[in-house]
């Protein structure tokens, strides 16, 4: 097996930075830096900095330019964060009051859910059915909810019976999406016209709450945000949405694995369910707060379109 690498002192954690070629005016700021992050998460951000195919960093590379990626991808995931919290409570409410007005325990009895989905085999185990695999996870954060007072509440007062509107209070987002995938068609579709999607595009809405929900758990973990890449979010047919969406079918390949092809759909989604344009106009100054660093900008790092900033979405 290879040897790890030497854990290194703070000092020579800078004496290697400065022989890579960063250039830093102020080492008690690299110091300050490296105690609080780790050398480690802050690779994340000097990476992109160093010349191509080499360890070195690239001419007129400094620690600032690192720093600046650092804090304005803190800043990034809490606006994120923020967003996606509300868009998994309403998505969380939505799927409790339809499933629900169908059956108090829809959730416990497929005769209440799209019986093709549920007896599919689960593509991560297949052994398993699709409902068989979503019930097992249920039932394990059912278990770890179990000293909540709302759930020792329905456990003493109604035999251990939770209805799904008060299930969705210890769901995570994946369950519940793929609770979701488990709905009947005709529920499926009054969820998404809630969430700005037209007639039968409930595949689009699931393949969006997919592709947030990664996005979501990748900001719990304060993991790097600005310049990531992920599966690239579904295009609904355009007669399906809003005017103030249709630019998104019009990013190419490339912006569409970017960050912006989430952090529209994220926008969109909240400014239809919420009627209120609140978040994305919060949002905005958090990325006009970016400029240009070393040699980003959020159209080539993130995938913004040219003159973003005036589409109607964001103002």
């Amino acid at each position: 097996m290879p040897n790890l690498k030497n854990h290194l002192s703070y000092e020579d954690q800078i004496k290697l930075l400065s022989d890579r070629g960063f250039s830093f005016p102020d080492e008690t700021k690299v110091l300050q830096a490296l105690k609080l992050v780790g050398y480690y998460r802050l690779s994340g951000y000097t990476y992109p900095l160093r010349a191509s195919d080499s360890d070195d960093f690239a001419p007129n590379a400094k620690f600032d330019d690192a720093w600046q990626l650092y804090e304005f991808d803190s800043k990034l995931r809490n606006v994120l964060f923020e967003g996606l919290s509300h868009l998994e409570t309403a998505f969380c409410a939505q799927v409790g009051f339809v499933l629900g007005r169908r059956c108090a325990e829809g959730h416990l009895d497929p005769e209440h859910l799209d019986q093709r989905a549920c007896t599919e085999v689960d593509p991560s185990n297949s052994t398993m059915t699709q409902y068989d695999s979503w019930l097992k996870k249920f039932r394990r954060l059912e278990g770890l909810a179990k000293d909540e007072t709302f759930v020792r509440h329905h456990r003493d007062e109604y035999a251990k019976r939770i209805p799904i509107w008060v299930a969705t209070e210890f769901m995570d987002f994946g369950n519940t999406v793929k609770l979701f995938h488990l709905m009947k068609n005709e529920d499926r579709i009054e969820i998404s016209k809630f969430f700005g999607l037209k007639n039968d595009q409930a595949g689009v809405l699931e393949a969006w709450m997919i592709a947030l929900n990664d996005l979501r758990n990748k900001c719990s973990h304060h993991n790097r945000i600005w310049n990531s890449k992920s599966a690239i979010p579904k295009k609904p047919a355009s007669s399906m949405v809003a005017d103030t969406f249709l630019h998104f079918l019009d990013l190419d390949e490339s912006q569409q694995s970017k960050l912006y092809s989430r952090v529209v759909v994220l926008a969109y989604l909240l400014r239809v369910a919420q009627n209120s344009n609140a978040w994305a106009i919060q949002a905005k100054r958090i990325f006009l707060s970016f400029g240009n660093i070393f040699i980003f900008t959020v159209e080539n790092s993130m995938g913004f379109p040219s003159n973003w900033e005036k589409l109607k979405i964001w103002n």
